[in-house]
């Protein structure tokens, strides 16, 4: 049975969870559609589009993770680093990654078309960016 829940209510009873598990009871394709769907139809400034997703399953998740703690470990005095690799290890036991980002070669067209509203381009792109994360 679909959930009966408003949008407010979603998001009032949104948590964050930090005991992640590598298993999902969505399909990828879900994912992945959930994904591209919140990319293309979440408003912009001036229908701009500048935000990217890339979603990260299965393998490629665990070597992102993998490489983020190492190029961490190289940075980060040992002690520091050790707090911040038990995130990383909880992120990498997760099912998965959605990386959003935003497309700065989009934004400077943007400010190149749109001369009058060129300072204000970064924030919208910015704004937008984290519509697509809450979406």
């Amino acid at each position: 049975m679909a959930s009966t829940k408003s949008f407010a209510e979603a998001v009032k009873d949104r948590r964050t969870y930090y005991a992640l598990s590598n298993e999902s009871t969505v399909p990828d394709s879900r994912i992945q559609e959930i994904v591209k769907d919140a990319i293309l139809h979440t408003p912009s400034a001036f229908n701009s589009q500048t935000s990217r997703a890339v979603v990260l399953l299965g393998e490629e998740h665990v070597k992102t993770w993998d490489i983020i703690a190492e190029v961490y470990k190289q940075q980060l005095p040992e002690e520091k680093f050790n707090q911040a690799n038990k995130r990383f290890q909880g992120f990498k036991a997760a099912y998965g990654t959605i990386l959003f980002y935003e497309d700065t070669d989009s934004v400077r067209e943007f400010q190149a078309k749109f001369k009058t509203y060129e300072d204000k381009f970064p924030g919208w792109s910015e704004q937008t960016n984290g519509m697509h994360q809450y979406h």
